[in-house]
């Protein structure tokens, strides 16, 4: 059984590369949790491998590199079924030559597995604790990426099966062996945060918007998605390639957490065609310049650290799972009753009614 206490954290509780001509494993765990950890190389050769585990189920590894790498892609992704390590079939492919993601779906199979001194490999592992892993392998290395952070996001992210349970009060926690299982709960929390992040318009879940576009304005641009957390590429097009440009203050544009705000910090020598565009005007060759600027980058709230809204988001979680658990199940005879009690039917019309006014105060209010 997997610790539960850690099932919706935002990061791995181990990242280790199996260094093939060491043979041995080298722990970066703590570095990997932190932007201002020490840096580390994945992929260093062809034989290495990158494990990423947690005791929750995640579906989300991002990662920040201070070097991108070149290796031959598409990346091998592994995941243990209960019997062998399976390989992933994966859509979007990423290739570790910049910052960004890669997503893993499809793991129905998927179970836990406690590294031994034998097995995946012959050495002394870093711990012997159950987790679900992904491991990754390169066919060829010819620049290994260098790791500055890599961000998790739980399956299970906003509130856990665990949370669950406690909310109905039941003698028992949620299992492979309950009804519904500890699988079903997941699900239904799930359903649950694409359901809060939809009505709200904003996400406390790590993600990342791939090569957003955006018109030229000199003044700067706002970012889509709220809660921008890093830009891994921002390019503007010239009239016949993307140029990508240098961030920081010093560099070619800034970024304002707070606000989503892209802002330039200098003046760029654009085509005419750009520089000469005011109001609305038609003509032949203008349109390669409609929305010149692409951007990607990470974005979602840390719920663990944001308290103005990071409980609220919680409690929505779990109480919308709990609907769903008892609306679904017979859980008459396990729930708690007495003339002291409120009939858990009664509970349910006031969560419904508490989600409502709360998913009302977390929505993202928008002027144009």
């Amino acid at each position: 059984m997997v610790q539960t206490q850690w099932e919706s954290r935002p990061y791995f509780t181990a990242v280790w590369v199996w260094d093939n001509s060491a043979s041995a494993y080298v722990n970066n765990t703590l570095e990997a949790h932190s932007r201002n950890g020490t840096t580390f190389s994945i992929f260093a050769d062809a034989n290495d491998y990158l494990y990423l585990g947690s005791q929750g189920k995640f579906e989300f590894a991002g990662f920040s590199l201070t070097i991108g790498g070149i290796v031959d892609t598409p990346i091998q992704w592994d995941y243990w079924n209960g019997t062998a390590w399976t390989q992933l079939i994966q859509e979007n492919n990423y290739t570790f030559a910049l910052s960004g993601a890669e997503e893993f779906w499809h793991l129905e199979d998927w179970d836990a597995y406690a590294f031994t001194n034998s097995a995946p490999h012959s050495a002394t592992p870093p711990d012997t604790l159950q987790r679900y892993w992904v491991r990754g392998k390169v066919a060829s290395v010819t620049t290994a990426p260098t790791v500055n952070q890599i961000y998790a996001r739980q399956r299970a992210a906003y509130a856990s099966p665990t949370d669950v349970s406690n909310l109905l009060a039941l003698p028992n926690a949620f299992s492979a062996t309950t009804r519904p299982s500890r699988d079903t709960v997941e699900d239904y929390i799930y359903a649950a945060q694409d359901y809060i992040d939809k009505e709200t318009r904003k996400s406390w879940r790590m993600k990342f918007k791939v090569e957003e576009e955006h018109d030229f304005i000199r003044s700067g641009f706002r970012l889509v998605e709220a809660y921008p957390e890093e830009i891994t590429q921002l390019e503007i097009w010239t009239g016949s390639q993307y140029d990508t440009k240098t961030q920081g203050r010093t560099g070619d544009y800034f970024l304002v957490k707070d606000t989503g705000m892209v802002h330039y910090a200098r003046f760029f020598i654009l085509p005419a065609r750009i520089q000469a565009y005011s109001g609305s005007a038609w003509g032949y060759g203008w349109g390669e310049f409609t929305y010149p600027v692409r951007v990607s980058y990470f974005y979602g709230g840390n719920q663990q650290s944001h308290s103005a809204e990071g409980g609220i988001v919680w409690d929505i979680c779990r109480k919308l799972a709990a609907i769903d658990v008892y609306t679904n199940h017979d859980y008459t005879i396990l729930t708690v009753a007495g003339s002291d009690r409120v009939a858990l039917d009664r509970k349910i019309d006031t969560w419904k009614m508490e989600i409502e006014e709360r998913l009302v105060r977390l929505e993202r209010w928008e002027t144009m």
